[in-house]
């Protein structure tokens, strides 16, 4: 027995050790991004994808999930695709077992098949393809895996560090070429090529997808808001606002909004504090504009002058009937699509799609269509099969991301996958399981360590 207990705490030290050794690495890729961006010091990519690897080859499969979310927000200032490579290879390696529906296998590979075919369309590239694959099936296998839980909550912390380098960097560039003050006397939008840095990878948002990350940022302090460590959650809620009112995104006002609402609403157990809890959100949405419009007048100003512009689609209706004519005209484009690469050169048009369905039909035609809605379907009912408490309240990030994105692109950004990850990510908050394969760490008498369940998040 005394024997059996040893063996559990070596074990047990030696998972903390791995930990510990990653979190170095982790620190790593952040120091070299900052000094890459920040202070304009050369780094070779390589260093990068080195420190990613021994994330990949240390960690437990929680490790691979927790690395995919700390890249989404930094994906332009680090070689994502190689990353998410190697996160794809070493999720095979380790996990071996895959337990996946019939109806899945089946979407899968349809959707797999549209695009392979695609490639008597022209415009194909099989490296493109290879990077496809990685993506959509890292992202389709293992969120619609029966036996995978996502660590829901260390997810969203590695999301959150990500997210906070990412901003670092952003300003950093910004304060290269000018002063705090007059960028924000400026009403400078944040987002897309602001920056000025035109190497050759750096962190960089258009600013709908800084919108969406920042919103989703300000969910996690507010998600997170009733566990330990409050300050650093309301801290990121701040943040969160800050940056999604300085990108100017409606989009990204929109998805905050819904958050916010759908959040106080759903946790709301009878219909008059439901009640109450819209007329709060309303009087805090009220003072929040107050707030703001006083903090950063120029940038509110600059906002209400968006709103108020005779297009307030920002030409997005002209584009999706450009291209739902087209897929009108040529039955083949409507039932199979043209593959998700280069669409734009195949339909001779200047602007990609900036509605994620339609984008979906373009690139896999009406049946990868039914394939993804297929795919969300069991993506979202296995999660909230894990949820135990308040899955209204843990699906509000998913859906009000998935509304916003049929503002923008699709799967033709490629870290889109990695965003809804994320935004999965909530649902599991309500599972109640942390790192240690759905058991936590206890203490108990004479300084044994043993398991035992973790609560939901309430």
């Amino acid at each position: 027995m005394e024997t059996l207990n040893t063996l559990k705490e070596n074990k047990t030290i030696n998972t903390f050790a791995k930990e510990n050794f990653c979190v170095l690495c982790y620190v790593g890729i952040v120091l070299l991004v900052i000094l890459r961006d920040v202070v304009g010091i050369s780094v070779p990519k390589v260093a990068i994808i080195a420190l990613a690897t021994m994330i990949c080859l240390i960690s437990n499969i929680d490790g691979l999930f927790c690395l995919a979310s700390f890249i989404a927000p930094l994906h332009t200032g680090v070689p994502g695709n190689y990353i998410i490579g190697l996160i794809f290879l070493t999720y095979l390696f380790k996990k071996r077992r895959f337990v996946l529906s019939g109806p899945c296998i089946i979407c899968i590979g349809l959707v797999i098949v549209l695009e392979l075919f695609s490639v008597f369309r022209g415009y194909f590239d099989f490296v493109d393809f290879a990077i496809f694959l990685c993506y959509f099936l890292f992202f389709t296998m293992s969120l619609m895996d029966k036996e995978q839980i996502l660590p829901g909550k260390k997810m969203l912390i590695y999301f959150s560090i990500g997210m906070i380098t990412a901003v670092i960097t952003l300003f950093g560039q910004l304060l290269r070429n000018s002063s705090l003050e007059a960028i924000l006397n400026l009403g400078t939008r944040l987002g897309g090529n602001m920056t000025g840095n035109d190497a050759a990878m750096a962190v960089s948002f258009n600013s709908n997808d800084l919108s969406f990350l920042s919103a989703m940022l300000a969910a996690t302090g507010l998600f997170l808001l009733k566990s330990k460590r409050k300050v650093v959650w309301i801290g990121l809620i701040i943040v969160g606002i800050l940056l999604t009112v300085m990108t100017q995104s409606r989009s990204g006002i929109l998805m905050l909004l819904l958050i916010f609402v759908g959040y106080f609403i759903f946790t709301s157990r009878n219909a008059w504090k439901r009640l109450w809890s819209v007329v709060l959100c309303v009087l805090v949405l009220a003072a929040l504009i107050w707030i703001v419009s006083v903090i950063l007048p120029t940038y509110w100003n600059s906002f209400v002058m968006r709103m108020e512009d005779a297009d307030i689609s920002g030409g997005r209706l002209s584009i999706a009937s450009f291209y739902f004519s087209e897929m009108i005209d040529h039955w083949d484009r409507f039932f199979f699509g043209v593959g998700i690469q280069n669409y734009v050169v195949k339909y001779g048009y200047f602007q990609s799609s900036h509605m994620m369905l339609q984008e979906i039909i373009i690139a896999w035609g009406i049946v990868g269509l039914f394939c993804f809605i297929y795919i969300f379907y069991a993506m979202t009912e296995k999660a909230l099969r894990q949820c135990a408490t308040k899955r209204e309240m843990y699906s509000v990030p998913l859906y009000a991301l998935l509304v916003v994105f049929q503002t923008g692109q699709g799967f033709s950004t490629r870290q889109h996958y990695l965003y809804i990850m994320v935004a999965l990510a909530f649902l599991y908050l309500g599972s109640g399981r942390d790192s240690f394969n759905g058991q936590r760490l206890v203490k108990q008498p004479f300084g044994m360590l043993t398991k035992g369940k973790e609560k939901p998040i309430q």
